[in-house]
């Protein structure tokens, strides 16, 4: 609970902050479809090969903050800064040929610019931090393998449909290993990296 509050706190403190000092920010919240992959690869002496596994079909919800920035002296940037809780993971084959998923569930805070191309049409550029809350992995079964954070890269589109409403498209690309587990005094690494691909949409008021 005290590392999840950690995680929780900076956007309400950055919000409050903000919102002393300006009345441009605009709220929002969302919500939609997930599509995840746990990307696997081993590492056998250099030699790397991965693991291809099924997407998870899941959700995420959440919501976040949004104002505009000054780049280059253009008006056409703002930083967009969420909160989402996200179902994560993917769905693996075992040796009876069953399906069985591997489940992991993150906090994560999305930080992007976004920037206008066209009228009601939006794209962004940033990182997320991710806080895992839950794992439930059918082959490394126990969640203290994994690291409790993870870290990435994420690009996303986004358009307005009416007024407040828009229907966003984010990739979020995990760069931190969450995984890293070794066998046979480091003879086999295994690594493990969130690929996400979430469409949903924006409600601003």
């Amino acid at each position: 609970m005290k590392n999840i509050k950690k995680v929780l706190l900076p956007i309400f403190l950055l919000s409050f902050f903000l919102n002393s000092f300006s009345q441009s920010i605009s709220y929002e919240i969302v919500g939609g479809l997930s599509v995840s992959n746990l990307e696997l690869s081993i590492n056998h002496k250099g030699d790397i090969s991965k693991w291809n596994r099924d997407n998870r079909t899941s959700f995420f919800l959440g919501g976040g903050i949004e104002f505009p920035v000054k780049i280059a002296k253009s008006d056409k940037f703002s930083l967009n800064i969420q909160l989402q809780y996200s179902q994560q993971g993917n769905f693996v084959e075992d040796f009876n040929n069953e399906k069985n998923f591997d489940e992991i569930n993150q906090i994560n805070l999305p930080i992007r610019i976004k920037a206008v191309l066209f009228d009601n049409l939006f794209v962004g550029l940033g990182g997320y931090l991710g806080y895992l809350v839950f794992v439930d992995d059918y082959f490394y079964e126990d969640e203290n393998n994994y690291s409790n954070f993870d870290f990435g890269a994420l690009a996303s589109v986004e358009y307005r449909l009416y007024k407040k409403i828009s229907i966003e498209a984010k990739y979020l690309f995990g760069l931190i290993d969450i995984l890293n587990r070794e066998y046979n005094k480091g003879e086999y690494k295994h690594n493990r990296f969130n690929r996400v691909f979430q469409i949903g949409l924006n409600y601003k008021f």
